[in-house]
């Protein structure tokens, strides 16, 4: 959301000092309004008119902005049922993004710039210590960089330092990098940014196998491939000749009816040992170590298991898929399938999938522990304090695990018994009631949806206040537990090596890949080490490239297209008005013409009423009965 600071002045500014900022917070909250917006001057270039400008700030988080995090949901269930039970191909897609996509000189010039902007702000946020602020821009930047990759645009070539492509999203920062700083399109705020979609084909990362069939050649992909061949203990799978579709088969029904069914799949992942509402009965029998790896791993898994679905069905099998931990921190993944599958080869994929990690050993425990670590030494690297010795490098390691014959993954992460297959059509209340559930917590961190998820731990019921009090006992000693199994495994992951690049690393030898000073041990900045994460770094949405026609972007600008036709306004404000004619600043709280925010979520609350109600005689005015309804 775009929207101009306007409107009477004094009387905002009256309003403004009687109503605290946390009665405004409240007041924004109420009516839908982003609570904390962005601040921007708009400047046209062509007769140099400027004025400052809001831009909704489109974080996905309710936690951080409510507002626009339902927004964002509300618009991916829309895109989940937009791409379900497609009848023919959709538009725009097949054969006309990715690689063999040729984009103009003008939309490859722009996008570039613009990803330049999002760096340079980053990493300005970054220099004044404004964590908040660098993630905001991270999360841009990253979704920025998604869309130029799905749309062909190569990523990279500006004069601007890149961002690391890392779990540790740690680019340094450039010195005397200044806020600010001219556009030539408008701000990319986060409620526009395409979320990051899922590649039709997940590769490995450095180091790491195919892990369940085929693997991309070392010249194509640069990475090291080790054998392809099956793990002796894993079935084997059937393959067909892949052709060119994504729509499902349509079955004969009565009366010459036919139907295309789709699907809803639940992957779970195996057991660590006994639990009882998602707390281990015996936490020193339960296995934490594979319990963090697998989280580490487990996109890398669902990459497998799409993979192999697309094998065994012999076509581009298409999804929106959101990844979900359980009650005992687990991560399981739902999945809203096109078309039909046989329930047996959905099962025979899921127990034949795996994904091995081919990493140094971890398992004979940490060489270097404490204040016993390795120092860097500048122009030669890592050292041994005391002796000198100079750490292996990434790549040395690697090299060493390729020479011997007898080596072993250090981890092989596979997909749990439990599978859960349900059959929907296109159209039914169930279709809608699952991409609701499918899209419930999207907008949660893991730490929002264990708070959620408080259930008693018995099946009874007391009656009167000494049951009650009973009741309250068991709640609060069951939130205790689920308390401590988080921490227990947040210990584990903390010194968990979590990519190539993980400062952990150290502790078993080996220097990290590009490796720089000031890497400490169990202090690695990485998304699976987070608290708010609990081991997964990987995203939350998955979405095939050919489930729709329109990103997560797209949709959210042809909702605001349909308002601003609906009212028979134009968008001046927007960066496709006239390429090049606008430019934008961003703008920090306490800069010149820069409102307080209380002031300024007046205007927003009172500009979204205004809009509400314009939009209401707009329906009347066009369907004379007010049924019109919004895309």
């Amino acid at each position: 959301m775009i929207t101009r600071e306007s409107g009477n002045g004094a009387v905002s500014g009256l309003l403004g000092s009687v109503l605290s900022q946390n009665d405004m917070v409240a007041l924004a909250l109420e009516r839908g309004v982003c609570i904390r917006p962005m601040a921007f001057r708009w400047t046209d270039r062509k007769d140099g008119t400027s004025r400052i400008v809001n831009v909704s700030c489109g974080s996905r988080w309710e936690s951080v902005c409510a507002p626009c995090a339902r927004r964002i949901r509300s618009a991916r269930q829309e895109q989940c049922l937009e791409g379900w039970h497609l009848e023919a191909e959709p538009e725009g897609i097949m054969g006309q993004i990715g690689p063999d996509r040729t984009p103009d000189a003008e939309e490859t010039a722009w996008m570039g710039e613009f990803r330049e902007e999002l760096i340079l702000l980053r990493d300005a946020a970054m220099a004044e210590g404004d964590t908040a602020g660098a993630a905001d821009w991270t999360q841009a930047l990253a979704a920025h960089e998604a869309e130029m990759a799905y749309l062909g645009v190569p990523v990279g070539g500006g004069t601007a330092e890149t961002a690391s492509d890392d779990d540790d999203g740690g680019a340094t920062v450039a010195a005397g990098q200044e806020v600010g700083g001219d556009w030539t399109q408008a701000p990319l705020p986060l409620e526009d940014a395409p979320w990051p979609t899922e590649t039709d084909d997940g590769g490995a990362g450095a180091g790491e196998s195919d892990g369940g069939g085929g693997a991309d050649s070392p010249e194509e992909s640069g990475r090291r491939v080790r054998s392809t061949a099956r793990r002796q203990d894993a079935p084997e799978l059937p393959k067909r000749a892949m052709t060119t579709g994504t729509v499902g088969r349509v079955f004969p029904g009565r009366a010459g009816r036919g139907y295309r069914p789709s699907m809803f799949v639940t992957l779970t992942m195996p057991g660590y040992g006994r639990v009882r509402d998602g707390v281990p009965v015996d936490p020193e029998r339960y296995d934490y170590v594979r319990a963090a790896r697998d989280l580490i791993h487990f996109s890398k898994l669902v990459d497998r298991f799409v993979q192999n679905l697309r094998r065994v069905t012999g076509r581009k099998v298409q999804y929106f898929a959101a990844v979900e931990p359980q009650r005992r921190l687990a991560p399981h993944l739902h999945m809203a399938v096109r078309g039909a599958i046989p329930r047996a080869e959905l099962r025979a994929v899921a127990a034949a999938t795996y994904h091995q990690v081919w990493w140094p050993p971890t398992d004979r425990g940490a060489i270097f522990d404490g204040e016993h670590t390795p120092v860097w030494q500048e122009g030669i690297g890592y050292v041994v304090p005391g002796t000198g010795e100079v750490l292996p490098t990434w790549e040395a390691a690697l090299d060493e695990l390729d020479g011997d014959p007898d080596a072993a993954p250090q981890h092989v992460v596979r997909l749990g018994e439990q599978l859960d297959i349900q059959g929907v059509l296109g159209g039914s209340a169930d279709a809608d009631q699952r991409a609701r559930y499918l899209t419930k917590y999207l907008t949660k961190s893991v730490s929002d949806v264990m708070g959620g998820q408080e259930p008693d731990d018995d099946g009874g019921h007391d009656d009167g206040a000494d049951g009650e009090v009973r009741q309250s006992g068991r709640r609060g000693g069951l939130r205790r537990a689920r308390q401590a199994h988080a921490r227990r495994l947040l210990e584990v992951l903390r010194w968990e090596p979590c990519s190539p690049r993980c400062a952990n690393w150290l502790r078993y030898g080996v220097t990290p890949l590009e490796a720089g000073a000031g890497l400490v041990p169990g202090r690695c900045s990485g998304r699976a080490h987070q608290s708010a994460h609990l081991g997964y770094g990987g995203r939350r949405v998955l979405v095939s490239r050919a489930w729709s026609s329109r990103t997560l972007g797209g949709l959210l600008r042809d909702r605001r297209a349909w308002v601003a036709e609906a009212l028979g306004v134009g968008d001046e404000l927007s960066r496709e008005a006239d390429p090049g004619r606008y430019t934008w600043v961003r703008l920090k709280p306490g800069d010149p013409g820069v409102a307080p925010l209380a002031e300024r979520l007046l205007w927003l609350i009172a500009e979204r009423e205004q809009g509400r109600e314009a939009l209401e005689r707009a329906r009347l005015e066009q369907s004379g009965d007010g049924e019109q309804a919004a895309p």
